[in-house]
């Protein structure tokens, strides 16, 4: 386990918090990704007391994983959609 360590940004030194936070404007689809993602397990955790009597944990499980790739997927394609229209701004 190794200690994180200031990084020198124009000669004075970021705090982890400062840098999630540069790191997070630069990209915020990255942490909106992150949040959705927490936010299916957390449903899938709390949804998983009412599942059906015959589907198995092992689908239910499975049914939770591709419900989460799909939160990220569709992160994916909004930043990508957004980056596009800014650069394409930026040409015109």
């Amino acid at each position: 386990m190794s200690i994180s360590k200031p990084v020198l940004v124009d000669n004075e030194y970021e705090s982890n918090a400062a840098k999630l936070w540069r790191k997070t404007k630069a990209q915020p689809f990255v942490p909106l990704g992150l949040a959705g993602t927490a936010a299916a397990v957390a449903w899938g955790a709390y949804a998983y007391r009412s599942r059906p009597a015959g589907l198995s944990t092992s689908r239910y499980v499975m049914h939770l994983r591709v419900t989460a790739q799909s939160v990220i997927v569709g992160a994916m394609i909004v930043g990508a959609f957004f980056g596009s229209r800014k650069s394409s701004r930026n040409l015109d």
